[in-house]
């Protein structure tokens, strides 16, 4: 097994993810277009997929975009503490919240010992 076909399917299949399923989580997880066809082209060895779709592809799997497309033969399997794109936007996003809570009531207490 070394060819991107056969490293998604063994990926997918590991995850017992049909096709759909796969392209339903890709799509709404990382806001893509990626169809069944696509999907099945690549496993079947008919397409090769946009470097985009092996990032994204690879994102979902939590491996690297080398080990899809055959250039790593290692796969790490400790992987759980790896966070995914949309992962790492929620964070920031809840970080923000954080820092403008904070930057707030820092404004308020000024004003309060300004009185």
């Amino acid at each position: 097994m070394n060819n991107f076909g056969d490293r998604l399917r063994e990926l997918r299949q590991n995850k017992d993810l049909s096709i759909d399923e796969l392209v339903i989580k890709l799509n709404s997880t990382y806001n893509t277009t990626i169809s069944k066809s696509m999907i099945s082209r690549y496993e079947n060895g008919q397409s090769d997929p946009k470097m985009e779709n092996v990032r994204v592809i690879a994102d979902y799997f939590k491996v690297s975009s080398d080990f899809l497309l055959g250039i790593e033969e290692n796969i790490n399997l400790d992987l759980s503490s790896k966070l995914n794109l949309k992962d790492e936007r929620d964070i920031k996003k809840e970080l923000q919240k954080m820092i403008d809570g904070l930057e707030g009531k820092m404004d308020m207490q000024r004003l309060t010992e300004g009185l």
